[in-house]
C-alpha cells in the first residue's frame, strides 16, 4: 500500500475515473490512448452482452408464446369438437323423440278409422295387406279369417304398438348413451318425455288386451295433456340454444 501511495503522491484514488486521471498524469498521451481504447472496447462489450441477453430473452418469450398459442389452439379445437358433438346429439335426440311421440300418438289416438278389408275382393285384400309389415303367416290368417276386418284390426294394433315401443326404446337408449354431451336440462327433459310415452303405451296395451275399451285408458290424456307440452317446451329451449349460439358465433367473427 505504501508503494501505491508513493506512486500517486500519497493519495489513494477512490474511483476508476480517478485512477485513469492519475494514469494520464503519470503516463501522458500513451495512457490517454489506453484509456480511450478501453472505454471503446468496454462499451462494445456491454453492447454485445446486452444484445446477447436481449436475444435470449426474446427467444425464451417466443417459446412461451408458442406454447401458449398451442395450448389455446388445442383448447379451442376441443371446444369446437364438443360443440359439434353436442349439436349432433341434441339434433338426433330431437328427431328420435318426435318419431317416438308420433308413433305413440298414432297408436293411442281415439279418432282412428280402418279399411273394411272384409268387403274387399281377395286380390285387393292381398294387395292392401302387402302395404303393411305383417309377417306372411299373419297376412294369411287375416285373409283366411271368417272376419278379416276384426283380424286385421287386432294385428294392426299390435304392429303399431310394437313400432311405437321400438321407437321409444331407440329414443330412450340414445339419450342415456349420449347424455354426457347434453346439458342436464335437456337430458332430463328427453327422459321425462320418454317416460310419459312409455306410460301411455303401457296403459293402452293393458286396456286393449283386457278388452275393456277406453274406460280406464288414460293413454290419450297422457300423450295430449302431459307429453305434448313437454315436446313443445323442448323444441322452444333447443331453438333458443341453437340460435343464441349462432348469434354469439357471428358476433365473435372479425368484421369485414
Amino acid at each position: 500500500m505504501a508503494g501505491i501511495d508513493g506512486e500517486f503522491g500519497g493519495v489513494m484514488p477512490e474511483t476508476i475515473g480517478e485512477i485513469f486521471v492519475s494514469i494520464i498524469g503519470v503516463g501522458g498521451g500513451a495512457a490517454f490512448i489506453s484509456y480511450a481504447l478501453m472505454k471503446t472496447l468496454g462499451a462494445k462489450w456491454l453492447d454485445a452482452q446486452f444484445s446477447e441477453r436481449l436475444e435470449r430473452f426474446r427467444y425464451e418469450k417466443a417459446k412461451e408464446l408458442q406454447h401458449l398459442k398451442s395450448d389455446i389452439d388445442g383448447a379451442l379445437k376441443a371446444t369446437i369438437r364438443l360443440q359439434e358433438r353436442e349439436f349432433e346429439v341434441l339434433a338426433e335426440s330431437w328427431h328420435l323423440m318426435n318419431t317416438s311421440y308420433g308413433a305413440a300418438e298414432f297408436l293411442v289416438n281415439p279418432m282412428q278409422s280402418y279399411q273394411n278389408v272384409g268387403d274387399m275382393s281377395d286380390k285387393l285384400r292381398k294387395e292392401y295387406l302387402d302395404g303393411f309389415a305383417f309377417l306372411p303367416e299373419i297376412k294369411q290368417e287375416i285373409i283366411a279369417s271368417s272376419n278379416p276386418t276384426e283380424e286385421f284390426y287386432k294385428n294392426r294394433f299390435w304392429l303399431n304398438y310394437n313400432n311405437a315401443c321400438s321407437a321409444n326404446a331407440d329414443f330412450n337408449n340414445y339419450v342415456y348413451k349420449n347424455e354426457i354431451f347434453m346439458e342436464t336440462r335437456f337430458a332430463e327433459g328427453f327422459k321425462l318425455v320418454s317416460t310419459k310415452i312409455s306410460n301411455a303405451l303401457l296403459s293402452r296395451s293393458s286396456n286393449h288386451s283386457h278388452g275393456s275399451g277406453r274406460k280406464d285408458d288414460d293413454s290419450w290424456e297422457t300423450i295430449s295433456k302431459d307429453c305434448a307440452p313437454l315436446v313443445h317446451k323442448m323444441g322452444k329451449e333447443l331453438r333458443g340454444k341453437f340460435f343464441n349460439q349462432g348469434v354469439k358465433l357471428q358476433d365473435s367473427l372479425p368484421k369485414t
